[in-house]
């Protein structure tokens, strides 16, 4: 049956059937230990960009099967409920001041949870989200960030997003690379200088700045150093070079305020870095991912969009991915992701503890539910990433793994900070050299303080 989205409507998926044994590793007397007595649990999940209702995944073929063998393990009856992106954290919280939650158990992107948590709109998972829960997931998603807030557990994983079936981490930010035009320049290998430590703000400026040239000697320049995926400072750009820098915009202090943190000196480093490039180096300018995919641009930085660019592409045969440079600040390399989702429960939901052993079975996200052997989880998510196109050599595969085992999130940052007043103009004034971004942070952060604090109830 087909999924007709109506805002806030509802499908019933499931039915409990009889059915054979469950699939490969699953430890039928592990999910036995929770009987839901035949009663109904909503999913409320997000339909956002190219991610369509949940309802749709478990509607047919195997993944029906699956969740009929759930329903069966768990004596429960499984619908969905979801939402578009700009309206879940409302409906979220209109159910729950008005005593009436869309779902029991919520799938969102990160720093949506992390908002409905600072609101006290989703339940606190202690003794349950705990060290030997991070033990059955994947070691790629152990990070404690991910699930908490202020010390305090809120969300569980969802391998991401189980419509991805094992494709890891949806878009982590890094650098794509034209090989060509690095070998015609004789430019340093950005693998070599990875390997080495040496990837830095320093050899990134270095590099753009002898690759941006007038080609053709018409004064006109038409090889680009570097660029990011659209004109201006992207917040894609942004948050690779915060999270390289070991910077955020907001940071959580012990009693649980969300301080905005934009005059933090490793904040301005980050932007500083954009203004340099194009107002003391001349290494970019007004150029996005277009002049990349044409091969007029010696380095972008990108999520995997940007890898898409390189798939059968005549102009930039030969590319290579990297992590987005070290800043001053940082001591490693760090990649990003903005759109990692995480489950979580309505705030006093009832048994928590069965409701997250259930999510946990029907997105296979705990190794006894997984249909394949844990250890194999990242070798299977990059053998995916390969057969897609996303990975050039050898050395990019490497790069992903990297990436994969040591990634960050920032929430909050993308649905708020980038859509506050001022915030754009205030990018789009720092890269063309008209602010200095201490000035134009000091100016911004009172403002972006007091939405915070009306935002999150604080």
């Amino acid at each position: 049956m087909k999924y007709q989205m109506t805002g806030n409507s509802k499908m019933v998926v499931g039915a409990l059937l009889a059915v054979c044994l469950v699939f490969g590793m699953v430890q039928i007397g592990l999910a036995a230990r929770h009987d839901f007595n035949g009663e109904t649990v909503t999913f409320f999940t997000v339909v956002d960009h190219d991610i369509p209702p949940m309802a749709e995944y478990f509607a047919e073929g195997p993944n029906l099967v699956w969740l009929q063998e759930v329903e069966e393990m768990f004596n429960v009856k499984i619908e969905f409920n979801s939402t578009f992106r700009g309206q879940f954290i409302p409906e979220v919280v209109a159910g729950m001041i008005a005593g009436d939650p869309p779902g029991d158990i919520f799938w969102t992107r990160l720093g949506f949870t992390k908002m409905l948590a600072a609101q006290g709109m989703i339940e606190p998972l202690y003794g349950i989200i705990d060290d030997e829960y991070y033990q059955r997931i994947p070691s790629v998603y152990r990070n404690k960030d991910f699930y908490e807030l202020v010390g305090t557990p809120y969300a569980f994983s969802s391998n991401d997003n189980p419509q991805r079936d094992g494709v890891l981490f949806n878009n982590p930010q890094g650098v794509v690379w034209n090989k060509q035009i690095f070998e015609e320049l004789d430019l340093p290998n950005l693998y070599e200088l990875q390997e080495s430590g040496d990837w830095t703000y320093e050899a990134l400026i270095d590099i753009a700045s002898q690759a941006q040239r007038d080609t053709t000697g018409d004064g006109e320049i038409d090889l680009w150093g570097v660029g990011g995926m659209s004109r201006g400072i992207h917040w894609h750009q942004l948050a690779a070079t915060m999270v390289s820098n070991d910077a955020t915009w907001v940071r959580i202090d012990e009693d649980g305020r969300a301080t905005v943190n934009v005059t933090d000196p490793a904040f301005l480093d980050a932007l500083q870095l954009w203004q340099d490039l194009k107002m003391i180096h001349n290494a970019t300018g007004p150029v996005g991912r277009g002049t990349f995919a044409g091969g007029n641009m010696a380095m972008m930085v990108s999520d995997m969009t940007g890898l898409m660019l390189t798939r059968d592409n005549e102009a930039v045969q030969d590319w290579g991915w990297v992590f987005y440079p070290k800043g001053p600040n940082a001591e490693d390399y760090v990649a990003v992701t903005h759109m990692f989702y995480v489950g979580s429960l309505a705030l006093g939901a009832k048994n928590p503890e069965a409701l997250v052993e259930l999510a946990s079975a029907l997105w296979r996200s705990t190794e006894e539910y997984m249909d394949f052997p844990m250890d194999d989880f990242v070798e299977r998510g990059l053998d995916l990433l390969a057969r897609d196109g996303f990975i050039a050599d050898r050395e990019s595969y490497e790069t992903f793994r990297r990436m994969y085992n040591n990634m960050n999130a920032m929430p909050f940052f993308r649905d708020f900070f980038v859509n506050q007043p001022g915030a754009e103009q205030a990018f789009r004034d720092i890269r063309d050299g008209l602010v200095y971004p201490a000035t134009a942070m000091a100016e911004l952060q009172p403002a972006l303080q007091a939405a915070l604090d009306e935002y999150l109830g604080q």
